[in-house]
């Protein structure tokens, strides 16, 4: 994958995240949306793909691979953890038929206290609400938020 986008602000961590929908038939909205990450039917898995704090302007630049059936940057064990569900970390089982979306997650200005959490978990440096699991990244001062999404079907 490789990835450019812009509209990003200077100096914040920044990370990217598969979302793989291995059976989205299965899905009830074309393309898949929020709520099927959590139906077992689309044997959906949340990965880690990239991150790095922008640099050089709001135009950035990430790239990465996900080999079939690498599920080692799932992050599901930590939703599980959340919601109280047990969906496997399947990775991406076939690429020909899979949807896959690239979401681009901000963590805000960039503090060296928090890093390298900001720019290799899903929430590090960030606050967090009640009842989420620490692992998600040492939690801080700033708001994480889901800013950009890069859809692709099959």
């Amino acid at each position: 994958m490789s990835l450019q986008t812009s509209e990003i602000n200077d100096g914040d961590a920044v990370t990217v995240w598969w979302v793989v929908f291995n059976e989205p038939g299965e899905c009830g909205t074309s393309p898949c949306g929020e709520a099927d990450i959590f139906d077992p039917d689309t044997r959906t898995d949340v990965l880690y793909a990239a991150g790095h704090v922008v640099g050089n302007g709001s135009q950035t630049n990430f790239a990465s691979q996900l080999s079939l059936g690498d599920n080692s940057d799932s992050i599901m064990p930590f939703f599980n953890a959340l919601l109280g569900t047990n969906l496997p970390s399947l990775g991406l089982e076939n690429p020909h038929s899979a949807e896959v979306h690239l979401v681009v997650r901000t963590h805000e200005e960039a503090l060296p206290e928090f890093m390298p959490d900001m720019i290799r978990t899903f929430n590090g440096g960030c606050s967090y609400p009640p009842g989420v699991p620490t692992n998600f990244g040492a939690p801080g001062p700033n708001t994480c938020e889901d800013i950009q999404f890069s859809i692709h079907q099959p």
